[in-house]
């Protein structure tokens, strides 16, 4: 696999990083620098006075003065708040765990909700409008017109306008942090860049296939969908999954705010079917620490 830029999971993941802690992004554009919060309601965050003004359609619609709110919001309020989505962060890590290890695989719907998701599909429609996409290659030099039919973007998350998309990257890192040690024996330590994938519905897919048959360090595969309306009797473009490498098929629908993780190795053959509308996922590899280290001593 070419080097698409490892990030260090250590640098993204902090202890105190909340999956749906989304308050200190801004509301419109999920950039990290805050400079107005709504003073009706106090939730809403944003990044400027215009932001603020073009979000206020949609935030009018949950915006609220709630006094008891403001009252209760001291530091008993805030622990009891950490407490309960640490408990959700861990109930979706034990899923994650269980479900890798049991069956291979794991699927996780509603993963950030429809305001986060919405967003990252916004800058990802706004990267296909900007012509960011190039084809989709394979690790070696040889013609993927048959094999693979998608068009593909590296995305670090602090390129201009993906912050929402850096968010979801550090959503899952977050996810996986939680199952550290418990992901057979795999020391997970860092992943790849985002990579924005476009089916642009002509019919095209990508033939079975493994992500790591030969141990480059790529231990856990994620997806992440972002189709609206799916339906794939008439649109096509599963994921047939192939567990244990078996003959038997899991069909996955690649529907909005849905995730999937699967072991990236020879345990976990797929494929993609020709999609006839278009269609978006984004994939993040993590890597196994030992296995990474090997392979970048076999590549020198």
């Amino acid at each position: 696999m070419a080097n698409q830029g490892e990030i260090p999971l250590c640098e993204l993941v902090r202890e105190d990083h909340l999956l749906e802690d989304v308050d200190a992004y801004c509301s419109l554009c999920f950039k990290k620098l805050i400079t107005v919060k709504c003073s009706r309601c106090e939730r809403a965050y944003y990044c400027s006075e215009e932001h603020q003004q073009s979000h206020w359609n949609f935030h009018r619609e949950t915006c609220d003065d709630n006094d008891s709110r403001k009252c209760g919001n001291n530091s008993a309020t805030l622990e009891l708040k950490k407490t309960s989505q640490l408990k959700t962060n861990e109930v979706l890590a034990n899923k994650v765990v269980n479900q890798l290890n049991r069956h291979g695989f794991c699927v996780i719907d509603n993963f950030l909700g429809t305001r986060c998701s919405s967003a990252v599909l916004q800058q990802v429609l706004n990267l296909h409008e900007r012509g960011v996409f190039s084809d989709g290659q394979l690790a070696r030099s040889i013609s993927v017109n048959r094999i693979r039919g998608d068009k593909v973007a590296w995305i670090g998350g602090d390129e201009s306008g993906c912050e929402a998309i850096k968010y979801l990257g550090t959503s899952v890192d977050s996810l996986i942090s939680f199952c550290k040690g418990r992901l057979g024996s795999y020391m997970i330590t860092g992943r790849t860049k985002c990579m924005v994938a476009c089916y642009p519905g002509n019919g095209l897919g990508y033939v079975r296939h493994i992500d790591n048959p030969n141990g480059d360090g790529r231990c856990v595969t994620v997806l992440y969908y972002l189709n609206r309306n799916w339906n794939s009797e008439e649109h096509g473009g599963q994921l047939w999954l192939y567990p244990n490498s078996g003959d038997t098929a899991v069909k996955i629908d690649p529907i909005f705010d849905r995730l999937l993780l699967f072991w990236s190795d020879r345990r976990n053959p797929h494929e993609v079917k020709p999609a006839y509308a278009m269609r978006y996922a984004i994939t993040l590899w993590y890597f196994d620490e030992k296995e990474r280290a090997l392979a970048s001593q076999n590549d020198t």
